[in-house]
């Protein structure tokens, strides 16, 4: 049987295992992500109606975050710059 880890331990390993990374209630709710990777793969193929569609969902289904959060600012921004038409498409050679 394993020894019992004290409180102070899975303390440290946590802080290990962030290594600097800012963990908020986006890393509590893992299924609320596929919108947001689906609109970022579909903005790197250069397909703007599905990335801001997909942009949009994640946005949408999230109203109760705080408007803060670094990945619901990203996912405003980009869909922000999709809407304007200031997106160039990929370079496909």
């Amino acid at each position: 049987m394993p020894a019992p880890v004290s409180t102070i331990a899975r303390v440290r390993s946590m802080e290990e295992l962030q290594g600097g990374m800012e963990f908020g209630a986006e890393a509590q709710e893992p299924w609320r992500m596929p919108p947001f990777f689906l609109a970022r793969l579909a903005e790197q193929m250069g397909d703007v109606a599905r990335a801001t569609a997909a942009y949009a969902r994640f946005i949408d289904s999230w109203p109760e975050a705080d408007p803060s959060l670094p990945i619901l600012a990203d996912a405003r921004n980009r869909l922000a710059v999709l809407r304007s038409g200031a997106v160039e498409p990929p370079d496909r050679r």
